[in-house]
């Protein structure tokens, strides 16, 4: 009897076992779908991690277009990207070169990048290395300032969002980054290998903020230096001191104009000979009289078998006003056009040119990329100046050499902060360096710089400034209300998935100690 007692008894202990295990398994699996639907909230809310797909590379490789070479000659070294995937920042990329064979002389940015990159090359310590850097000034600038809008918006406005779209410049194909000049020496010997290689290659960054890895074929440009005297009397260059030729200088043109003022009365000519040995000879940039005068630049080649002249027809201004043009602002505000002085400090990239205003033509400068024009005018009550004169918004703004910042896409100038705007808390006053340019500006204890700029529209507001990248976007307060948001509902999802742990345990623990009560019972008192 006892015995089958016990045999009823045993199939519902482990009936009673199975159902403990199926209650645990479904506790458990509750906890793990609430935890997935909390990792889903945590990342709908910004919370997760990101993704995106890997960036492509870059290959770089060197080109050159001479194909006889003697000493003296420049050589035009060609830095080529396999393609461009938005890149907003390079550099440095060392070319490697024989300081003892050739010399560096200039870097030009290629047309393709001239109205969006800033590119700078420098001689390294060593001396024969060239390290180029550059800046997608436009598209820096307006994806810095995207990035803090996104960081600073809530997802209270989600409905007011815009989709950004990307202006960084991108291409598929072969881009010319720049090119390289170089001066081969006259004593090099005949049969002696010019040779030029890629080092470092480093800082590619994409409109993603993401490090690109660029690459170099790692191949040594040899160019052979030809036996006997060059034949070339060509110029590679013309500059005349505080003006710009019309048209651009190129080796095959031999006649050009400018214009320069009545008080000029000579001007420096600089003449670069595309071969070291040929002859230059200057004449007529002296005693310049009122009207027209002619420049002559003869040359004649190193061998003494060619002879080339080029003139430069300069015309004198010979009163201050230019036609009596009178410019007259927005705010009525009356300007008279004069004559440029003997010399005169432009912004960076800006180049002469003839302005068309009220269907006349006078002198102005110009930059790709900026909507206003350069101009030198007269109030009527200060001494003439160059202004800034924006033609869309008729507003006329003074160039102020020492405070004025002139980026791809606008020009800002540093004022004082008014009375009635308060200085951000935690921001004591400061200098920062830029384009050898001291300005004035204002640093907190982690090291952020804002500074109070002025554009030509007249709007003045404060500016982020970046010293790693040596640029400006606009300052916003960050906003900590998101930042706090995340953090709430974190502590909050976490607290609740403590909560669910420690019910799993305790009944667990009940469960286990029921089942324990029923297989032994405690003995009843009689």
């Amino acid at each position: 009897m006892f015995y089958i007692l016990l045999r009823k008894e045993k199939p519902n202990i482990m009936s009673k076992n199975k159902a403990v295990m199926r209650l645990t398994k479904s506790i458990v699996s509750l906890v793990i779908c609430l935890s997935i639907v909390a990792s889903s909230l945590l990342f709908d809310f910004g919370l997760g991690f990101g993704f995106s797909n890997a960036a492509s590379d870059v290959g770089l490789s060197l080109r050159f277009e001479e194909e006889l070479i003697q000493a003296g000659d420049i050589i035009s070294v060609q830095i080529v990207a396999s393609n461009m995937p938005n890149i907003i920042t390079f550099g440095p990329i060392e070319v490697l070169f024989d300081s003892s064979i050739c010399e560096f002389m200039s870097c030009k940015v290629s047309d393709e990048l001239f109205s969006r990159f800033a590119v700078a090359a420098e001689v390294g310590v060593s001396g024969d290395v060239v390290n180029i850097t550059g800046a997608d000034e436009v598209s820096e600038t307006a994806i810095l300032e995207n990035n803090m809008t996104n960081n600073a918006a809530s997802s209270e406005v989600q409905e007011d969002f815009v989709e950004f779209v990307d202006p960084s410049y991108r291409s598929d194909s072969e881009v010319t980054i720049c090119t390289l000049s170089f001066r081969v020496k006259l004593n090099v010997p005949e049969g002696s290998n010019v040779a030029f290689r890629l080092g470092n290659t480093v800082g590619f960054v994409d409109s993603n903020l993401d490090i690109l890895n660029a690459y170099s074929d790692q191949v040594v440009l040899n160019v052979p230096v030809s036996e006997g005297l060059s034949n070339d009397a060509t110029l590679a260059n013309i500059r005349l001191a505080g003006t710009t030729l019309t048209p651009v200088f190129e080796t095959g043109v031999f006649e050009y104009e400018t214009i320069v003022g009545r008080d000029v009365t000579s001007v420096d000519v600089t003449a670069i000979p595309s071969n070291a040995g040929a002859t230059v000879v200057i004449s007529g940039n002296e005693d310049l009289v009122y009207g027209e005068n002619i420049v002559t630049i003869d040359t004649m080649s190193h061998d003494g078998s060619t002879m080339h002249q080029y003139r430069v027809f300069v015309t004198r201004q010979e009163t201050m006003a230019q036609e009596s043009i009178v410019l007259v602002d927005a705010f009525g505000v009356n300007y008279s056009f004069v004559a440029l002085p003997s010399s005169y400090t432009l912004p960076s990239g800006f180049r002469q040119t003839t302005y068309s205003f009220d269907n006349q033509e006078v002198l102005g400068f110009t930059r790709e990329g900026v909507a206003s024009v350069l101009l030198y005018l007269y109030d009527g009550v200060t001494s003439p100046a160059f202004y800034f004169y924006n033609p869309t918004t008729n507003t006329v703004m003074l160039y102020d050499y020492d405070n004025t910042v002139v980026r791809q896409s606008r020009i800002l100038t540093v004022v004082n902060v008014p009375d009635n705007v308060a200085i951000p808390e935690g921001y004591e006053p400061t200098t920062i360096t830029h384009q050898d340019l001291e300005l004035n500006a204002f640093k907190n204890e982690d090291g952020d710089i804002i500074i109070y700029l002025k554009d030509e529209l007249g709007d003045a507001r404060f500016y982020a400034y970046d010293d790693e990248i040596d640029n400006f976007f606009e300052f916003r307060v960050e906003d900590k209300t998101v930042e706090t948001f995340y953090k709430i509902l974190f502590n909050v999802v976490l607290l609740v998935a403590l909560l669910e742990g420690l019910m799993i345990v305790i009944i667990v623990l009940v469960l286990l100690k029921m089942q324990k009560d029923r297989i032994n019972p405690r003995p009843r008192r009689v």
